[in-house]
């Protein structure tokens, strides 16, 4: 039998190419067709193409104005906290009552189930793209595995599968995919989810009828990894990074540009702590910037008798556009190596507080913005906001901190004693990683077959 994988979001090798999965379907007597990235093509056949699995460049066509519209207003038509937010962001540059009255609408109506029957309804019925006909004609797959269904291409392929009568079975990809994208424009047949608060989502806000479309809870495939794998030497880790071994880590995860301003004051908030001697014992930081994006760095000031180290993950395929990279096996060990020498993570929005929640370290969640008020909508304290994190927050695994001293106070806590709130931990891991056995991998390879 043959099988289609999408793998055009740059964080699907890590999460599904080289976990368990494509190797439990292997074994199981299929034969894989992985679509990936026309400018890719070459690095997938090099990684992970053989007598069964074969590599199929796509090229990216850009949105046309009926996909465009139809994002828009899947986007419009979520009854979030996250879209309510950014829509008032936009009413506040912008001035439009009328935009924010018909957004206000739409976000209203998209909370009845009729609307997203309408909506897809609508999509089938206007959708004119024929992307993928040649490709399911020439290579007849009998299931299509749509990894990020609410990606782009992952919809054209979703849309084209329907319309050929193949089997579908999709995945979503991250925690805060259905809160903060768009309504579903096509249903899979099957859904495979990380934990139960994603299918409730796709339930509740998706408006999925579970009757018709099963939705299976897997846990987090690349989760496996870091449950099977031997830590790297710590000596050969530390001296790789220019660290000192007798000295502690702090892991800073920056959000990223996209969402705010202020990531480059609080590194510098934490290494002038260290300089300053406020930090109780010797540390060092790693600073592991998001694949996806960029950190400004030109106006930090930093002082060579604080270690530094900026692990910038992924190699690049298209200059000047993050996006683009792809993450690697050596990326995936460095980042567990990281999670496991790390001593506390000091981080406001990123998903690594669920990574390393995993490995029991204590997280610190910085809600204030380092060196002074920035624009509230560029600060971090607005992705406190955002509809997936409230989910994060009830836990209290992440001790959210308004200022520099009660920083500086949680950071000595926690390096004295790591073991404090290590059961508010242990929520976050069983509600966000839902069943963190190792099996992830193989409970999706069964959802295929």
């Amino acid at each position: 039998m043959n099988i289609f994988i999408s793998s055009f979001h740059p964080l699907i090798s890590r999460n599904i190419l080289l976990t368990g999965v494509l190797g439990g379907l292997k074994s199981s007597g299929f034969f894989i067709y992985i679509l990936c990235p026309e400018y890719k093509k070459e690095y997938f056949i090099k990684e992970f193409e053989d007598e069964k699995v074969k590599i199929i460049g796509i090229d990216n066509e850009p949105l046309n104005i009926r996909e465009a519209f139809f994002k828009k207003l899947g986007f419009s038509l979520l009854s979030t906290s996250t879209v309510a937010f950014k829509k008032k962001e936009k009413f506040i540059r912008d001035k439009n009552i009328f935009s924010f009255g018909l957004s206000w609408l739409l976000r209203k109506a998209g909370g009845f189930k009729i609307t997203t029957i309408l909506f897809r309804s609508l999509y089938n019925f206007l959708y004119n793209r024929n992307i993928y006909k040649d490709i399911f004609e020439e290579h007849k797959p009998d299931l299509v595995f749509s990894t990020d269904i609410l990606d782009n291409e992952d919809v054209r392929l979703l849309f084209e599968a329907k319309r050929a009568g193949v089997k579908t079975v999709g995945m979503v990809r991250s925690w805060d995919n259905l809160t903060n994208k768009m309504l579903l424009p096509v249903v899979p047949d099957r859904f495979v989810v990380h934990n139960q608060i994603i299918k409730q989502e796709l339930i509740d806000i998706q408006k999925i009828d579970e009757s018709k479309n099963s939705i299976f809870v897997t846990g987090i495939p690349q989760f496996d990894y870091y449950l099977n794998y031997s830590p790297t030497d710590k000596k050969y880790f530390f001296d790789k990074l220019g660290f000192d071994i007798d000295k502690k880590i702090m892991m800073f995860a920056p959000m990223g540009s996209r969402f705010i301003s202020t990531d480059w004051q609080m590194l510098q908030v934490v290494h002038d702590a260290i300089l300053n001697g406020e930090i109780d014992h010797s540390a060092q930081i790693l600073v592991r910037l998001p694949p996806g994006d960029y950190m400004d760095k030109s106006r930090l000031k930093l002082s060579d008798k604080v270690k530094i180290y900026f692990d910038d993950p992924g190699i690049g395929f298209v200059i000047k556009k993050k996006k683009k990279k792809e993450l690697t096996r050596e990326d995936m060990t460095r980042l567990a190596d990281s999670l496991y020498y790390s001593d506390v993570l000091i981080n406001s929005g990123s998903s690594l507080c669920i990574d390393i929640a995993a490995f029991d370290k204590p997280i610190i969640c910085p809600k204030f913005d380092g060196l002074g008020k920035v624009d509230f909508y560029k600060s971090t304290s607005h992705l406190f906001l955002y509809h997936h994190y409230r989910y994060l927050l009830r836990t209290d695994a992440c001790k959210v901190v308004e200022n520099k001293n009660e920083l500086v106070d949680w950071i000595n806590k926690y390096f004295k004693d790591p073991a404090i709130d290590r059961d508010k931990r242990a929520r976050l891991v069983k509600e966000q990683c839902g069943r963190l056995d190792g099996r992830a991998c193989e409970r999706i390879v069964e959802v295929i077959k």
